[in-house]
């Protein structure tokens, strides 16, 4: 039997198991990272974040009002937090540090293949990805079409 279970319920859980120094895996839900990250497709690995690891271009998975976001930072200003979703024209969240509650360090493609997202290439990516932010409203149908089209992002070693 399946059982549904609140996201605040949940988040909270996955929450205390990052604070036990264990990780944990999730499939992705929503939109809001495509094209890198597919909805109900693809899985990350969150683990606790060290304070050292909340840098530019790392995934993380915070608390914003009451929510819980997962979305790359694309500033980090001493204690303090800009996040946004690779999938996201405009729309930014500001966070403190101790908003976050793990971070994404590998993700699984639907194939089960596990993608370090600090390698190389993602590192390329995510430059890539938020030095084309002001493009990114032509960009991002571009890629949707692509994804749902073709297979070309499903062997893709970002």
């Amino acid at each position: 039997m399946i059982k549904t279970v609140n996201n605040a319920v949940f988040f909270e859980e996955v929450a205390r198991i990052l604070l036990t120094g264990q990780p944990v895996e999730l499939r992705v839900r929503g939109n809001s990272m495509m094209p890198y990250l597919r909805n109900g497709k693809d899985k990350v690995a969150l683990y606790p974040a060290a304070d050292t690891e909340l840098k530019k271009g790392r995934i993380v998975l915070f608390r914003y009002r009451g929510n819980f976001l997962l979305h790359r930072i694309v500033k980090r200003n001493n204690d303090t937090l800009l996040l946004q979703g690779d999938g996201v024209y405009a729309g930014k969240e500001q966070v403190a540090v101790n908003d976050v509650v793990g971070v994404v360090k590998y993700l699984f493609r639907s194939n089960d293949k596990r993608v370090s997202v600090q390698s190389f290439s993602a590192s390329c990516y995510w430059r890539f990805w938020l030095l084309f932010r002001p493009f990114r409203r032509i960009l991002l149908p571009m890629t949707k079409r692509l994804i749902s089209g073709s297979a070309l992002f499903h062997s893709c070693k970002v």
